[in-house]
C-alpha cells in the first residue's frame, strides 16, 4: 500500500471525515426524555463564548406613540451580561487493523459489500453517539435543576449563582394524609407566574422520580381532587407514554402536567449507575416561554475548521469527527467532540420539588 494513501486513510474505509460526521449526526438520539421532547433546541455560535443579557426579564413594555412617531428604539445587550464558555467534550476510539480486516472480510461475503462495510462503521459510531446523547441528557436535566454537570458529575456552572437567583423549593409531605397536594401544586404554579416578569407561559410541567410520582398520585388529597370526575379513571388506570425505547407515566393535576422521569446512567469514573433524579426529587418549569432554554453549540476545537466555515447550527452537526492513522499502521484513531452547553436562561422560573416534610 502506498504510504500516502495509508496516511490519508482513504484506502482503508470508504468514507471521508465529513461523511463520517454526517453519518454520526444522522443517528437519532437514543437516550433521554428531554432529548426526545425537543427541549433545549440547538443554537449555533461562531465562538466558544456566549453572553446572555438580563434586562428585567428581557421583554419590556412599550409606551403609546402619537401618530406612530417618534418610535421607541430596541435596546440589545444593555442589561446585565453573563458570559459562559461552551465546554468541550471529546472522546477517542481506536479501530485496529484487525477490526478493519474482519470488517472487510465480512463485507466481501455479502452481496452488497460497500453497504455491509458502512453498516459495520455505523454500528461503531452508534455506540459512541449514544455516549454523547447520554452526556447531553445529563447536562440538560442538570441545567433544568440549576447546576450544570458533565458526565463525571463535575459542576460546570451554577446558574443560580451566575444569574443571582435564589432557588425556590416546595416540599410535599406525602406521608401526612392531611397534606393538600393540589394546594401545594397551586403554590408552585402561582410562584412561577410571579417570577415570569414580562413573559408568557402556556403551562407548567414537572419531571419527577417514579417513587415520588407513585406516592403523589396515591395521596388521599389527589384521590379526593379527582373523585366523581371522568379523570378518576385516568388516575386508577395510569397510562404510559412510550418514548425513546422506554415508558413513562403522565398525569395532569390542577392544570400542571407531571411526567415520570426514571433515567439511570453510568457516570464516568464511577461504579454502578446513578439516577438523574433521586427518589425524592422533582423539578418544574413553565412551557411556552420566550427563549428560556437553549443548547449553545460552538465550533469544534480543530485547527482545520478555523477557516471561517459556518458554526454548528442544529443537531445535524453537533458531533464533530476526525481520524488519524495510528503509528506503524496499527489502525485508525477516531476522535469525536461535542462543543455544547444547554442553559436554562431563566432559573427563577424553575422550582425544586422535594418529597418530604419541610425542614
Amino acid at each position: 500500500m502506498d504510504p500516502e494513501e495509508l496516511a490519508s486513510g482513504a484506502s482503508l474505509l470508504p468514507l471521508t471525515a465529513a461523511e463520517h460526521t454526517g453519518l454520526i449526526n444522522s443517528v437519532p438520539d437514543q437516550f433521554g426524555q428531554l432529548n426526545a421532547d425537543g427541549m433545549f433546541p440547538t443554537e449555533g455560535l461562531d465562538t466558544p463564548y456566549v453572553r446572555i443579557d438580563i434586562d428585567d426579564g428581557v421583554i419590556t413594555a412599550l409606551p403609546v406613540t402619537e401618530n406612530g412617531r417618534p418610535s421607541t428604539i430596541a435596546r440589545h445587550g444593555k442589561g446585565k451580561g453573563v458570559i459562559f464558555e461552551v465546554p468541550n467534550v471529546s472522546h477517542e476510539d481506536s479501530v485496529l487493523a484487525g477490526d478493519i480486516r474482519k470488517w472487510l472480510a465480512y463485507a466481501k461475503r455479502t452481496r452488497t459489500p460497500d453497504e455491509a462495510l458502512i453498516n459495520k462503521i455505523e454500528t461503531r459510531h452508534k455506540r459512541n453517539r449514544l455516549k454523547f446523547s447520554i452526556t447531553l441528557e445529563i447536562m440538560k436535566l442538570s441545567s433544568l435543576k440549576g447546576l450544570i454537570v458533565d458526565g463525571a458529575n463535575t459542576l460546570i456552572y451554577d446558574l443560580y449563582d451566575a444569574f443571582g437567583v435564589t432557588k425556590r423549593t416546595v416540599y410535599f409531605d406525602l406521608d401526612d394524609p392531611d397534606f393538600d397536594v393540589p394546594e401545594a401544586i397551586e403554590a408552585v404554579l402561582s410562584g412561577t407566574e410571579e417570577n415570569l416578569v414580562n413573559d408568557t407561559m402556556t403551562g407548567l410541567e414537572v419531571r419527577m422520580a417514579p417513587e415520588f410520582y407513585t406516592k403523589l398520585i396515591r395521596h388521599p388529597s389527589v384521590e379526593k381532587y379527582f373523585a366523581n370526575t371522568p379523570a378518576m379513571l385516568q388516575l386508577l388506570n395510569q397510562q404510559r407514554e412510550k418514548t425513546v425505547n422506554s415508558f413513562r407515566r403522565v398525569i395532569e393535576i390542577a392544570g400542571v402536567t407531571i411526567r415520570e422521569y426514571r433515567a439511570r446512567v453510568k457516570l464516568w469514573g464511577e461504579e454502578g449507575t446513578t439516577r438523574l433524579l433521586s427518589a425524592t426529587e422533582g423539578v418544574s418549569y413553565p412551557t411556552g416561554t420566550i427563549e428560556s432554554h437553549v443548547t449553545y453549540a460552538a465550533p469544534p476545537l480543530d485547527i482545520r475548521e478555523l477557516d471561517g466555515s459556518e458554526a454548528s447550527s442544529s443537531d445535524e452537526d453537533l458531533i464533530h469527527f476526525s481520524e488519524e492513522v495510528m503509528k506503524h499502521g496499527a489502525g485508525l484513531e477516531w476522535k469525536y467532540q461535542m462543543n455544547a452547553l444547554p442553559i436554562w436562561r431563566k432559573p427563577a422560573l424553575t422550582t425544586e420539588w422535594v418529597y418530604g416534610a419541610a425542614p
